[in-house]
């Protein structure tokens, strides 16, 4: 093993000529390019003034330091990938530097330091023996993290990136203690010879992935976006989805789910409902709960388990129910009790900002329009759930009537049209 640090300024860590390479902070150059036995360091001797160091080439090193000149800013660029077989640590540089960073230790008690700076690399862990915690956040921008093998500690910091993979047949542990994440991606699903300690942790996720739990056990996961997934049958001490502004938002399982604390469930509004459901129509997903915090939801394909009542009846903003839920032995009743919705009016309406009866339909409320329209009108659809039976009878019109649809909609009952209706 031996020391090598950057002198003379402005350069490529790879270059053929070893100008940049001493053997002691601000010594003479000369020395051999560093491989994955040699600390690297970056200080106040590399350079009088602010400098550009750029990867064009595989890189390897023991432990790394970078740091800043003594006036100016050190510049990291390239994207050549570089292999660290010991310690990180990264002080607030000038950084353009994307290449793909692989953590390559076979022993433990390593760790990495980011002092603040944003990181843009996609990053793997893959050691056999290897062992490392963070000292600080971790902000990886979109950039992904991937756990191959070894054990990672992110010793309850916050982590923010893309996709977070556990990835191959590695003997691999993620440690999280109290750390909050927000990842684009979980992707655990298809790993083996994974140990996950989630403590006290939080992952976060605001777009619409889908969740690959890998059937491992995690703590809190909460998640806003429109249409996430969660795959695999895992186990929750908290599960919690806010729906989008939007009518399209549906939080969807293709496995059962155990949640052993809180599954908090709710739309966006009346109008913007969330929709909770199986991803194969008529094959129910169970979500097992301790407790439910539910409003502005409607369900598809569900089944209702655990010590929760599942009586949503009394929500708010009402529960809808779109057939293949199983709510204990509420049946019907674990829903907001349904109600015919007759429309009303003689002119042009839309479904989700008509003055119905009492509500917007709800996928269980019959819906009747009987209204005697006045010339040219034009009824929109835009809900994606417009009620049980739609029931046209007794609508007339002076001229011509539309029934136009503003999206793709569900109808869970009977359709009764009236002659010549223009749809």
């Amino acid at each position: 093993m031996a020391s090598r640090f950057w002198v003379g300024g402005t350069g490529n860590w790879d270059a053929s000529t070893t100008t940049n390479w001493a053997a002691t902070s601000g010594g003479a150059g000369g020395e051999t390019v560093p491989t994955a036995s040699d600390d690297v360091t970056f200080d106040t001797l590399s350079n009088a003034t602010a400098y550009t160091v750029t990867i064009t080439a595989t890189a390897d090193c023991a432990n790394l330091v970078i740091g800043n000149p003594l006036a100016g800013a050190l510049t990291l660029a390239g994207s050549s990938a570089l292999n660290i077989y010991g310690n990180f640590n990264i002080a607030d540089i000038t950084r353009t530097y994307t290449g793909a960073i692989t953590f390559r230790a076979t022993t433990t008690g390593k760790t990495i330091t980011f002092n603040g700076e944003t990181m843009a690399s996609t990053t793997t862990f893959n050691g056999v023996g290897g062992g490392w915690t963070l000292q600080d956040a971790w902000n990886n921008g979109s950039a992904s993290i991937t756990l191959t093998s070894g054990t990672l500690n992110t010793n309850g910091v916050t982590v923010t990136c893309g996709n977070f993979f556990g990835n191959g047949s590695g003997t691999k542990t993620l440690t999280l203690g109290a750390s909050s994440l927000t990842v684009t991606q979980w992707a655990f699903t298809g790993q083996t010879n994974t140990t996950l300690n989630a403590n006290t942790s939080t992952i976060n996720c605001s777009t619409n992935n889908q969740f690959g739990g890998g059937g491992l056990t995690y703590n809190n996961y909460v998640n806003t976006g429109t249409v996430p997934q969660i795959d695999d049958v895992n186990t929750f001490a908290n599960l919690t989805w806010t729906g989008p502004a939007a009518k399209t938002g549906a939080l969807t399982f293709s496995a059962n789910q155990t949640i052993t604390g809180t599954l908090t469930l709710t739309g966006n509004s009346v109008i913007n409902r969330g929709l909770v459901k199986s991803s194969v129509l008529g094959t129910a997903r169970t979500l097992t709960a301790a407790i439910i915090v539910v409003d502005k939801i409607d369900f598809e394909d569900i089944t209702g388990a655990g010590a929760a009542s599942w009586d949503m009846s009394a929500a708010v903003g009402y529960t809808g129910n779109c057939g293949g839920n199983s709510m204990k032995a509420l049946g019907d009743a674990a829903f907001t009790t349904a109600a015919t919705q007759t429309a009303t009016g003689t002119v042009s309406f839309t479904w989700s900002t008509h003055g119905w009866t009492s509500r917007v339909p709800l996928p269980q409320d019959d819906v009747v329009v009987n209204n005697a329209f006045g010339t040219s009108q034009t009824v929109t659809a835009d809900m994606p759930r417009l009620g049980k039976s739609i029931d046209w009878t007794g609508a007339t019109w002076t001229t011509a009537l539309t029934w136009a649809m503003s999206t793709a909609t569900s109808i869970f009952g009977s359709l009764t049209m009236v002659n010549s209706l223009t749809m």
